[in-house]
Order: C-alpha cells, then structure tokens, then sequence
C-alpha cells in the first residue's frame, strides 16, 4: 500500500502544505500523523516532471523566472519573502513582451497570451485563481487569459481580486483529463509548481491528469481517517 507522507513547511509561502491544513508547527504534524486522517490526490505531468500545484505560461513565469534569478544572484540563496515580488513584478509590467499561446483541452481548443492549469486551488498570495479546482476529481482546472499591456494586466487583476475573472471577458476557462499548450512564436516563459523550468519552445507541453497518485496525511478534518 502506498504510505502517506505529510508536510512541515518552511520557506516563504507553501502552497502544498496550506491545502492539506499544515502549519509550522511540528505538534500540529505529529498529531495529523498520529490521527491517520489522508486524502489521495492526482498528480499532473508535464514532460518528465510530475506536479501537484499548477503550471503557468506567460507573464506569471516571467515574474518567477526573475524572482529565481535575483535569488539565485549571489554566493548562497538569498531569503524570499511577499515583497521580494514586487520588483519582479513591476520590471516584468513594464518589459514583458505578449505573446499568442495556444490551448487544447480535451479537444476544446482557445488561445490567449496566458495561460495556467492547476491541480490544486492554491496560489501565492491567496489570490483565487482556480477556487473550484479539487486534487482527487481525475481534472484539471485550466484557464486562459487574452489581454496584454499594463492596463489590461491590472483589470483583469483587479476582477481576480473581487472573484470575477471567470465571468470577464478574454478569459476561458474550463476541466479536461489532458491539456496541451503550444507556443506558434516563442518561446515563452514556463513555471512548474512554483519552480521555473526552460522556456517553452514551439513543441507543446502535454500535461494529463491523473499520471499517478499520492496519499497524504492531512490536518484538514475533511480527510479521511486511515483504516486498521
């Protein structure tokens, strides 16, 4: 039987442990572990990479590429907080160059200049993306926004903020088992659960859903207890 694992964050912002319930606190993960309750959860893949969280292409990964970069800039790792985003993201507002994307989910095809599929509902900053994505339905949650320049960057955030980007017009929105996302001019920057990876070129990423499973202990009283 697969064992469950749990998790004991650290580091900035972690995603993965706030969607099972986790906090700094090694009490609060011993008694998860000690309660057995779990939740069995999809994982994605996108090349030879399995992921949990989600993946963007456009804009979102170019602020991830230059947070990794400035981090990355010196003889150890320098600590990441919120405000080291901010000049990332405002170098990224202002030089940032749009370009056209393509996205094919289970036959359903859209295109735009963003994209992001999720797993998980969880993203930094707690902005709800994707609120009705669920890591055990089998799908993944993906969207596509169509729109660039700073103006166009801030309304649709502004509508994200208030949770209704899903309604704005030059987003879509939808589930499907397999996504694939082609850049015809590139490439364009890729982020993988948070974790950069080479741009992407003009061969599409696949990414099904459900590629494997994993059990996780949870401190979240919606999972499930273990069974003797």
């Amino acid at each position: 039987a697969p064992v469950p694992f749990a998790t004991l964050p650290s580091g900035n912002e972690n995603l993965f442990a706030r969607e099972f319930g986790f906090k700094r606190n090694g009490k609060l993960l011993a008694q998860a572990i000690g309660t057995g309750r779990i939740r069995r959860i999809d994982l994605a893949r996108v090349g030879d990479r399995l992921f949990s969280l989600m993946l963007s292409v456009g804009l979102d990964a170019e602020v991830v590429h230059r947070v990794v970069a400035w981090r990355t800039n010196g003889p150890a790792l320098r600590r990441v907080n919120r405000l080291s985003y901010a000049k990332p993201i405002v170098g990224a507002l202002r030089s940032y160059r749009y370009g056209r994307l393509e996205l094919e989910a289970d036959g359903e095809r859209v295109s735009g200049t963003h994209a992001f599929v999720f797993n998980l509902p969880q993203y930094g900053f707690q902005l709800p993306f994707a609120p009705y994505a669920r890591g055990d339905d089998g799908r993944l949650d993906w969207l596509v926004f169509d729109y660039s320049g700073l103006f166009g960057a801030l309304g649709h955030f502004l509508s994200l903020v208030r949770v209704k980007h899903l309604s704005r017009s030059g987003v879509y929105h939808g589930q499907a088992r397999r996504v694939r996302i082609a850049v015809p001019v590139g490439p364009r920057p890729l982020s993988v659960s948070d974790q950069t990876t080479p741009a992407a070129s003009r061969n599409p990423s696949s990414c099904p859903a459900r590629a494997t499973g994993r059990t996780v202990f949870s401190a979240s009283r919606s999972a499930r207890p273990t069974q003797a």
